[in-house]
């Protein structure tokens, strides 16, 4: 697809060129028609950045029906230059107003306007080094106007038929001018309508503004009254000695242009030599800043904040007494969620709490089981609680359990024919677009979708869909993790055996991933963690293999970096994007503690490690440090917040922002005092020293502890509740079941019924009773067997008559 690009791009070299630095940083501000920033594109990620409408050929996503799959690309010449380059499209790009030539690239500059197609919104380039610059830009037409028309869309109108296509340029120009002025100089938001007003009018305005810059930049000579003296003898030298007038002349121009005079014309001496007083002295004040922030940016904590990375401020969560195992905040940033191995979920509400910072509900969602994962839904009312069983939950934002997933049958062979999942979970999510739709991972090997209005079995929810992940064998693998894309296209899925599968949500079938790296980290390691960027089309993934890897899912053969050093020895270990899209930030985990090794040091540290999405270093790009002596286990990066929480493996949770620029979440507890106890709390009631004793107060306001050891034993013995008392006879007649001479009704039925006595019968006499019968032919069965039936040998003496007997034949043989 890059082929129809000019061979010549490349990234800027920041050691080569000086001006690269600048196209590094640079991106577009994105107007909307009413005015107001809506969104910030940056362009230092790639050689050719394309914008268009198909988001799986391009990479800044544009929605308006009248822009092309592929319609342009910002490109880098390598020395610091940016291009505007058209694909042909059909409605074409216009660069300040003016349609550019397709497959012809344009040159750029700071401030340069670009409209795609038919589209209301304007993209205005910005280049951080020239921000320096912008008290010299108030003198020229660019800084009001916004047009800079390039040398080679000039020389390409040249030709008379396009003389009416420049003219309609310029009357769209002064248009924009108009609305870029203040509304207090003669600006207005609505052009073309009544109110509006004419050129003079405008010339007027900015005459006025002029006038105020002057008086301002006066001010500001006084308050710098050596440094401007400085500069000032520096330019007159210069403008004296012959030297370079370059900025005199420029400055000059801008100001004739400004005061809507003749561009032929020169101002007079007092005007241009307090312009060029007030010019040096804001000169001199932007190389002291400059100084300032070049020594700044040497300490971590600049860099942090002007990346906007939350970590001057932290904020500890506690609850738990082992690792945290996963966490998750809901989308309005008010509550967190933390799970650990202690089988404990606590909910955190920023709102309501203090700076102790204690959880308002805390539960078990499974009994002997750890937390591995939870997600909320995108409207933040309910969250799903996934388990080391096989069964997910999900419960309402308070805590109170509304669903139960089923469990599936481990005898099916095919796990497709099954409603649930038959091993332990390994992670849940929540679809960021449905809010009725789950997905669970786990390690039979699937990844399943539930509907949380579909059909239930004994109130147990049946999955929707199952997704069956394979190794390189086509046998079946574990899942260890697994996310949603961001606009829900695929889900991704890190595996046991080192690979990371994508699978496209607009099937119904899965034979084999739609996408695959394989192996990813390896085939003795197993994927930890994977997360997408905003973007939608860079992924990250983590795996024991200590290396964080991101990978365009468009090109998924090679990955785009690798970042080594990220030390895994937790399962739930994971990555996390910033909200821009610039960073990855993962936590460290700490080794083991030896035989013989102390504790404390840099290396017992579990720390936070940002890297650089775009650019070529493969360093961190800032190194924070969160947890001593322990490991940072599980983290997230809220984007409305824009605050970090790191759960660590001691079983601490610490929330970091920046007062900055973060907003709401830890900031509100973290500044609400808890109140002090007051000692008239505790001061009796009227003076009175003691306790009050009202005998008569009913039971559940009476106080136990007024009376004595003694006379409590003797009451509750009194109780027959307390003592459990055996019911008494009754005396008279029955009622409510008890009879009158028993206890209950129970005693007089055993005491009434017919007694057995088969246990006090003798067994021979009993049969014995039946030989006469038996002998007479009386029975059926004696009739029919009478001929043939062995004859019944009966005892004719029992034992005790045969001992008797034996006994009297012994004694009368000794008598003989």
């Amino acid at each position: 697809m890059a082929s129809d690009l000019p061979s010549w791009i490349a990234l800027p070299e920041t050691k080569a060129f000086p001006g690269a630095a600048a196209a590094r940083k640079a991106f577009f501000d994105v107007i909307k028609p009413g005015g107001g920033t809506a969104d910030k594109v940056g362009l230092g990620r790639k050689a050719a950045l394309i914008f268009g409408r198909n988001p799986d050929s391009t990479d800044v996503l544009l929605e308006h029906p009248s822009i092309s799959r592929r319609h342009a690309a910002v490109l880098h010449d390598g020395k610091g230059g940016l291009f505007l380059y058209d694909f042909g499209s059909t409605h074409g790009t216009f660069l300040d107003g003016n349609k550019v030539d397709g497959r012809t690239p344009t040159e750029l500059q700071e401030g340069s306007r670009v409209k795609f197609a038919e589209s209301s919104r304007t993209y205005i380039l910005r280049l951080p080094s020239a921000a320096g610059d912008a008290a010299d830009s108030m003198g020229h037409p660019a800084a009001i106007g916004g047009h800079r028309a390039t040398a080679s869309s000039t020389s390409a109108r040249g030709a008379a038929g396009k003389e009416k296509e420049g003219e309609e340029g310029e009357a769209e120009l002064d248009k924009g001018m108009l609305e870029q002025l203040p509304l207090s100089f003669g600006g207005s938001k609505k052009v073309g309508v009544a109110g509006s007003m004419s050129k003079s009018a405008m010339a007027e305005g900015i005459a006025e503004m002029m006038k105020e810059i002057e008086a301002t930049e006066k001010k500001r000579l006084q308050e710098y009254e050596k440094e401007g003296k400085k500069a000032a003898a520096g330019v007159d030298g210069k403008v004296n000695g012959g030297g370079d007038e370059s900025d005199n002349d420029e400055e000059g121009h801008g100001l004739k242009l400004l005061a809507g005079g003749n561009a032929n014309s020169t101002p007079s001496s007092s005007a241009s030599s307090a312009s060029t007083a007030a010019a040096a002295a804001a000169r001199g004040k932007r190389e002291k800043e400059k100084e300032d922030v070049e020594g700044e940016e040497e300490t971590p904590a600049t860099v942090a904040r002007r990346n906007q990375v939350p970590m001057s401020h932290e904020v500890s969560l506690r609850g738990h007494h082992k690792q945290i195992t996963c966490l998750a905040m809901d989308p309005a940033g008010a509550r967190v969620a933390v799970g650990g191995m202690d089988y404990k979920l606590l909910l955190y509400d920023f709102g309501g709490m203090d700076k102790s910072h204690k959880p308002f509900r805390e539960f078990v969602p499974e009994d002997g089981n750890p937390v591995v994962g939870v997600s909320w839904s995108p409207t933040g009312d309910r969250l799903v609680v996934a388990t080391g069983s096989t069964q997910a939950k999900v419960y309402d934002r308070d805590g109170v359990r509304l669903m139960v997933f089923t469990k599936g049958d481990p005898y099916i062979t095919d796990l497709v024919h099954t409603k649930g999942h038959t091993m332990s979970l390994s992670a849940t999510a929540w679809h960021p677009r449905e809010k009725d739709t789950v997905m669970t991972t786990s390690l039979d090997g699937t990844i399943r979708l539930w509907d949380l209005q579909g059909p239930q079995t004994f109130d147990q929810l049946h999955n929707k869909r199952v997704i069956k992940a394979k190794s390189a064998r086509s046998t079946r693998v574990a899942v260890t993790c697994g996310v949603f894309s961001p606009v829900a296209d695929y889900v991704a899925a890190g595996c046991q055996d080192g690979s990371v599968q994508l699978f496209s949500l607009k099937k119904t079938n899965w034979i084999r991933p739609d996408i695959c790296m394989r192996p990813a980290h390896g085939p003795e390691h197993h994927v930890t963690a994977v997360a997408f960027a905003h973007d939608g089309k860079t992924l990250a993934s983590r795996g024991t293999d200590d290396c964080v890897r991101l990978w365009d899912i468009r090109k998924p053969q090679v990955p785009l970096k690798v970042f080594e050093g990220v030390t895994t020895f937790y399962d739930s270990s994971n990555v996390a994007f910033s909200p821009d899209g610039r960073l990855v930030c993962c936590g460290t985990n700490v080794p083991p503690l030896r035989k013989g090794e102390e504790v404390g040091g840099t290396e017992r540290t579990g720390m936070l490690k940002f890297f650089e999405v775009g650019g070529d270093g493969l360093e961190a790009y800032l190194t924070v440090g969160v947890a001593p002596e322990s490991s940072v286990t599980h983290l997230t990066w809220h984007p409305r917040l824009k605050q970090v929480v790191a759960g660590t493996s001691g079983g601490t949770t610490k929330v970091l922002y920046d007062p900055t620029f973060s907003v709401k979440g830890a900031l509100m507890s973290s500044n609400r005092v808890k109140r002090k106890s007051d000692p008239m709390d505790a001061a009796p009631v009227g003076g009175v020293v003691g306790r009050i004793i009202n005998p008569s107060a009913l039971p559940m306001f009476r106080d136990d502890e007024e009376m004595g050891k003694k006379r409590k034993a003797r009451m509750n013995r009194a109780d027959p509740v307390k003592s459990k008392r055996p019911d008494l006879p009754v005396n008279g007649p029955g009622a409510q079941g008890r009879v009158s001479g028993m206890t209950n009704f129970t005693q007089y039925v055993m005491q009434t019924k017919q007694k057995n006595t088969i246990l006090e019968e003798d067994p021979r006499e009993a049969i014995l009773k039946y030989a006469e019968k038996a002998r007479e032919g009386t029975q059926l069965v004696g009739r029919a067997y009478a001929k043939t039936a062995p004859k019944a040998q009966f005892l004719e003496k029992t034992l005790e008559q045969e001992v008797e007997d034996m006994k009297e034949m012994e004694a009368e043989i000794l008598r003989k």
